[in-house]
């Protein structure tokens, strides 16, 4: 880690800390990705789920496009797991009317999780399409 050495009145509103104090939200670093979504009265585990395929747009967790997410197979079911910032598909509505960031799913069709393949997958995505279509990539 770089230490800044100029004057930090430069980065109001900023979150300034040193290495000795914890993570805070929005640091970078490994989380759980384990997640229980509950989407049309069914819960769906992502821990025993099949994961074909992961989504991360690089941004910093506390930026309002930031996107997690991950499409799994879970009996039959296609469905995607993550978590957004405000401006994301998985934004909850704040108590004051406003969005703030959260997480959640939504199942998909098999055209809908190819779309989103295409979409996110870059390189990866014929070995997406395998994995989704339940080929085995050795």
């Amino acid at each position: 880690m770089e230490w800044y050495e100029g004057d930090f009145n430069d980065f109001e509103g900023a979150l300034i800390r040193t290495e000795s104090e914890p993570p805070v939200f929005g640091d970078e670093g490994q989380r759980e990705d384990d997640m229980k979504v509950k989407i049309d009265g069914k819960v769906y585990d992502t821990s025993k789920a099949e994961k074909i395929a992961t989504y991360d747009d690089g941004l910093p967790r506390m930026d309002l496009d930031y996107i997690r997410e991950a499409l799994y197979r879970q009996d039959g079911v296609l469905f995607l797991a993550g978590e957004s910032g405000a401006r994301g598909r998985y934004a909850k509505n704040e108590e004051t009317g406003g969005k703030i960031g959260g997480e959640g799913g939504y199942i998909l069709s098999l055209e809908e999780a190819k779309e989103w393949i295409e979409l996110t997958q870059g390189v990866n995505a014929a070995n997406a399409n395998l994995l989704l279509d339940e080929f085995l990539i050795i």
